[in-house]
């Protein structure tokens, strides 16, 4: 029984009792053996040391089968997408260790923007394709460059991440816009494969949503981890999906077009939220600050006050699941320029990410740290609230103009601490 259930409620029998948790760890290491070894043979223990090496993920109709526990047929080809420094590795082993020729360089037109090196290996019965991300971008550029939503999974020696797994599951697929580029009766990811037993849509029309095909709130979820399944079986190759996704929404301008995509999901929400206020974000892997629109608790009618911004849409402040009050020690307000006496025109309030959560380093504010002469790295978005001063204290539009104001106070209160800050929340003055 256990060997035909997907891939989470296997999982998901597991923790019953301490009998099935062996029977489920069984049942999910010998479906990956039975995936894997028919393209690396004898070599299988080499092929798992090259993949851990390079930082290389498994994708395609191998992960998919893993998934969905369908270990009646064997998948076609094994695809295999590898930062730009791995591609000679793999390209050695696959030559010289699985003795499978080089067949073609040139990987599909619609992936030629993402694709750096692209190998195709095979013989008679064994195919095995390396895509090799640019120097710029990351392999999870690739993954979401993926044709359909059933394409964008990817799978490590001891884990495995469904990008909208929820429709995977129910064998459902929608294409995206490099599939619309795979004409008729041509290969690109799973396409072929699973049109035959999944149900394949053009559009999120399907969805009734308002905003139909062009809803960034369903094309979003790909780089929101709260949509996405991820499932380890083993600790050393777990996947770590949030770093995954931070590293493909941190390359270049990506996470700039991610927080575009925020903004317009928020405008998307039903129902709609009653007050939207303009605010300053320092994103982590930004290269520039932006206006972003933070939304207030529903029910909130009359003048918000700061506890009721949900600042968790740009800064990971709590968890949802563990708790719903405000954490009033990752923020901090200036009423003036520290050190100085200097009084502002206005207030400013600086809103600090959980630094529990590990966050990676913020170029930005390292950049700014440099010019105050800081080395140390700095870690976390920043999000910043204007508001007016005296008792009212209601809230102002924060426009680009005021970014020379706000770097004057955090280098001031880095300039006033006597030494060199640890993290962004430390700007403040508050450890």
């Amino acid at each position: 029984m256990l060997e035909s259930l997907d891939l989470p409620d296997l999982m998901k029998m597991g923790q019953t009792c301490r009998m099935l948790r062996l029977f489920a760890a069984d049942v999910t290491q010998r479906r990956f053996r039975h995936i894997i070894i028919p393209f690396t043979g004898d070599r299988h223990a080499d092929f798992l040391r090259v993949l851990r090496q390079t930082g290389s993920i498994i994708t395609g109709s191998c992960v998919l089968q893993m998934l969905l526990g369908e270990i009646e047929t064997q998948p076609r080809d094994l695809n295999l997408v590898t930062p730009a420094s791995g591609f000679n590795v793999w390209h050695e082993f696959i030559t010289a260790g699985l003795q499978l020729p080089r067949v073609s360089k040139r990987c599909h037109k619609a992936m030629q923007g993402i694709v750096a090196q692209f190998g195709k290996y095979a013989d008679h019965s064994c195919v095995i394709m390396v895509c090799a991300t640019r120097v710029d971008m990351d392999i999870m550029h690739i993954i979401l460059h993926a044709p359909s939503t059933a394409d964008m999974i990817l799978m490590t020696a001891g884990g495995l991440v469904s990008f909208y797994f929820d429709m995977t599951l129910q064998q459902l697929t929608v294409i995206s816009q490099t599939g619309e580029h795979v004409q008729a009766g041509k290969k690109l990811g799973s396409i072929r494969e699973i049109v035959e037993t999944f149900g394949v849509e053009r559009s999120t029309n399907f969805l009734g949503w308002p905003c139909g095909q062009l809803c960034p709130t369903f094309w979003h979820q790909g780089t929101n981890s709260m949509f996405c399944l991820a499932v380890d079986w083993n600790a050393k190759d777990s996947v770590r999906v949030e770093q995954m996704a931070v590293n493909y929404e941190g390359t270049n301008c990506d996470y700039d077009l991610a927080v575009k995509f925020t903004t317009e999901e928020l405008q998307c929400r039903r129902p709609r939220y009653f007050w939207l206020c303009d605010r300053l974000f320092y994103g982590g892997r930004c290269r520039q600050p932006y206006v972003v629109q933070v939304p207030v608790h529903d029910g909130v009618k009359g003048l918000p006050m700061l506890d009721e911004l949900e600042v968790n849409t740009w800064v990971q402040q709590r968890d949802p699941d563990r708790s719903t009050f405000s954490q009033r020690c990752l923020r901090h307000t200036f009423l003036s320029v520290p050190c100085s006496g200097l009084e502002l025109n206005a207030q400013y309030t600086f809103y600090f990410e959980d630094p529990e959560y590990g966050w990676p380093n913020n170029k930005m504010l390292q950049r700014l740290a440099r010019s105050c002469g800081f080395q140390r790295e700095l870690t976390g978005n920043l999000l910043v609230v204007k508001q007016k001063r005296g008792k009212s204290r209601g809230f102002l539009p924060v426009m680009l103009q005021d970014a020379p104001t706000i770097n004057f106070l955090i280098c001031s209160a880095w300039g006033g601490r006597g030494r060199r800050p640890k993290t962004i929340a430390e700007v403040s003055g508050l450890n």
